[in-house]
């Protein structure tokens, strides 16, 4: 069966997800895992946005302190 031309993909998903509800320069984004778990995709999806987001230089990752945009 053909998923309907209008359903977008899940990294657009997360993508529109991220920038809607998480806007601004400094804001700190969610954990991957909650990410996933409110869209209901699968981590790896979250992981592969996070990092195409990082290697953009839109978002940087601290450890132990999260993830925030550096870039809108």
């Amino acid at each position: 069966m053909k998923k309907p031309l209008f359903k977008k993909r899940a990294g657009e998903r997360v993508f529109d997800y991220l920038e809607e509800n998480f806007p601004g320069v400094g804001g700190r984004l969610p954990s991957i895992r909650a990410v996933a778990s409110v869209l209901d995709v699968s981590t790896r999806t979250v992981q592969n946005v996070y990092r195409r987001l990082a290697e953009q230089k839109k978002i940087r990752s601290e450890v132990g302190n999260g993830t925030f945009w550096i870039e809108s």
